[in-house]
This record gives C-alpha cells, structure tokens and sequence, in this order.
C-alpha cells in the first residue's frame, strides 16, 4: 500500500536496475504527477503522461491548462523527463485533449490556449467562425478547466439514492458553451468529427441539466410535495429518451457498435452468448460480484434507455410510492430492485443496432430547443461550491 512505498522503498527497487534499462511512465502526470513525491522516480528516466479519466467514462472533463503548460515545465526543471505520453483508461473520450498531448511532441514549448484551440478547430472541421471559437473558449473556462483531481461520474449513471449531485464548474457558463457550438456548426453539419463534438457536448448538457433537476427533486423531496415531484420524474425520464436518440446518430455513441465488436471474435454461438454478457458486464457492474460497479459507466445508445432509465424509474417510483403512504423513501427496497433490474440486463441478450440512425445536427437542434431554456432556469437555481485543491 502507499504507507510502505516511502522514499527508501522506492529507491531500493529501482535503483538496482541500470538507467538505460528502464523507463517509468508517471502515470496520472496532469492530476497526480508522482515525480514531484518520488524524487523523480529515483532519478530514472520517466515519461510524462495523460490519463484524462477511468474507465472511459462519457464525460466531457480535462485540465486544459495543465495539460498545456505542466509537460514543458517539467521538462525544463527535470531532466530525467524523457518524453511525454497517454494511459489510455480515457481513450476514444475527450479527443482534444488526447490531441493536445500528442501535439507537443511537434512543439519546443507551449501555445496560448484559445490560439491552440483555434487552430484545432481548423484542423478538425476543416474551417470554423467566431461563433463557433467563442462556444469553444466558454469550454476551455468550464469542462475543460476541471478543478478536481478525481473525477466525479455523471448522477445519472450512479444508482439512484437521494444524495444531491455536485457541480465542479459554472454549468450556467456551460450553456452558453453549447448554444455557440450548435449555432455555429449548421455549415459543418456533415461532418463527422463535428457531429461527434456536438453529440457529447449536447449529452453533457443534458447531463449537468439532469443534475440541476435533482437536485430541485431534492430539495421538493424535503416538502414531501408529491405532485412536483411526479412532474420532475416525467422530466427527467423523458430527458434519457431524448440522450439516447442523440446518442443513436453516432456509431461512437452506440452500445451496439461495442457489442458487435465483442460477438465478431466468437468462434460459436456459446462463445457469443459469453462475450456478449462479458461486455455488458464490463461497461456496468464489472464483475458478477458488483465490487466496483458503474467503474467504466458509458453514457450510449441502448444503455442510457434500458440500463440507466430503469434505475430511475425504479427510484421515482418507490419514492412516490412510499410519500404516499407518508414514509420516508426504503432505500434498501430502492437498492434490491435495482440490483435485480441491472443483473436482468447484464442477462438479456437483446440485440443492439450498430448502425447510426436519425440525423445528428436536426436531432442536437431539436434538443436544445426543447430543453435550452429548461437548462438556463435551472442553472438558476443550482449553483454548488467549487472545491478547494
């Protein structure tokens, strides 16, 4: 455990081994850098590493100023950094920031941010606008300026309880993010990598708005104001639904495509069926035990409307359930239900489509129509502290 690995121990293990024999890789350098605690990992040479988030979970998160400065002024103060490098718990999330490691590979020092990100945004629509620069820059202050060292999951893929969520960033800022992107991007409408950016950032901000909306369910819980919270369950269940059609317009976002990946490399229909259950397991409960469930929780088509929105439905059910019989919600019935609910999944072998359906930009559109404004009232209301590092 971390109580033994003092100092002594850790130059006791590596230093036996010859310099040019071994390269330590930092592996949580933009949150945790270890150097700083090890002397450098006992003066070995070491890369400087992302790991951006675990389990690969959808969430739009990042230290784009770490990430920008923290490689370039490490290697300037130790010279045992060798070079710079990714952990790949968070690949195929949060592209730019994936890009923006690998691009100072190319560089001898850092970029201004918005300049980067500009010329970023060229290079991976093919053009942008001001509109569009400035929805990213509002990105730049918000999810991509995490102020934690340990990312917290999204509250709805969590099992439902009545702990209110938390905010780290100015989700009200967030919007004006997200409005920009879309009423910028009509012209790159058929565009693959805007279409993936507008679908992650519209799920992030009907992901904040599920957060905002619980905690208001909270907060009329107290009241024990049946009605209102029956209204705020039509909401939020309506609100999956909608995620999981955005969600559908994109084979990145599908549960199908991952499914269809795991099935291909059965050689019979018994290894089908255990590759199948295998994958369901791994993106939800982990293992058939449950330990670390919900580690490498994904936000997908398929399972945002029959994984995730059952759990829901189960909680607002009980809890309307158990007000009307003037009772303080039973949690634990909550949690046995659930638990029955997400092993009956990990179960069903239903097939998922792997083929996009639906179009992505009039789907986005729809979405912020119908819940933009819901969005900014409810920011109103929920406005968290930010912690303290």
């Amino acid at each position: 455990g971390k109580e033994f690995w003092g100092q002594k121990q850790i130059a006791a293990h590596l230093d036996p081994v010859p310099d040019d024999r071994m390269i330590v890789l930092d592996l949580y350098s933009e949150n945790r850098p270890m150097y700083w605690e090890t002397d450098s990992f006992s003066k070995k040479p070491f890369v400087w590493c992302e790991l951006l988030n675990f389990g690969a979970n959808t969430v739009m998160n990042g230290r784009m100023p770490m990430v920008m400065w923290q490689p370039f002024a490490t290697a300037s103060q130790v010279d045992t950094m060798v070079g710079i490098g990714a952990t790949l718990e968070g690949l195929f999330t949060n592209e730019i920031m994936f890009d923006m490691v690998f691009d100072h590979a190319w560089s001898d020092k850092p970029s201004p941010i918005v300049d980067w990100v500009n010329h970023y945004l060229v290079s991976r629509y093919g053009a942008s606008n001001e509109t569009m620069n400035s929805g990213w820059a509002t990105l730049m202050g918000t999810a991509f300026n995490y102020p934690v060292v340990f990312l917290p999951k999204a509250r709805l893929i969590l099992r439902p309880n009545l702990s209110p969520p938390e905010a780290f960033y100015d989700h009200c800022l967030y919007i004006d993010g997200w409005e920009n992107i879309l009423k910028g991007g009509e012209a790159f409408a058929n565009i693959s990598t805007y279409r993936f950016d507008l679908i992650d950032i519209t799920r992030q901000g009907l992901s904040n708005l599920f957060d905002g909306w619980f905690f208001e369910f909270v907060y009329h819980y107290k009241d024990r104001d049946a009605c209102t919270l029956q209204n705020y369950r039509e909401r939020m269940l309506g609100l999956l639904a909608d995620m999981d059609d955005l969600l559908a317009t994109h084979e990145r976002f599908m549960l199908g495509r991952w499914m269809h990946d795991a099935e291909r490399w059965a050689a019979n229909k018994a290894e089908i069926d255990n590759l199948r259950t295998n994958a369901r397991y791994i993106n939800t409960l982990w293992t058939p035990a449950g330990i670390v469930g919900d580690y490498a929780a994904k936000q997908w088509s398929g399972m945002v409307k029959d994984f995730y929105l059952p759990r829901w439905e189960i909680f607002f059910d009980q809890v309307l359930q158990d007000l009307q019989q003037k009772k303080d919600v039973d949690q634990a019935v909550v949690n046995q239900r659930v638990d029955e609910s997400d092993r009956k999944w990990v179960d069903n072998h239903k097939h998922y489509p792997n083929v996009p359906t639906g179009d992505t930009y009039t789907i986005a559109k729809r979405i912020w129509d119908k819940y933009g404004e819901a969005a900014r009232a409810s920011c109103d209301h929920y406005e968290p502290k930010l912690p303290q590092n």
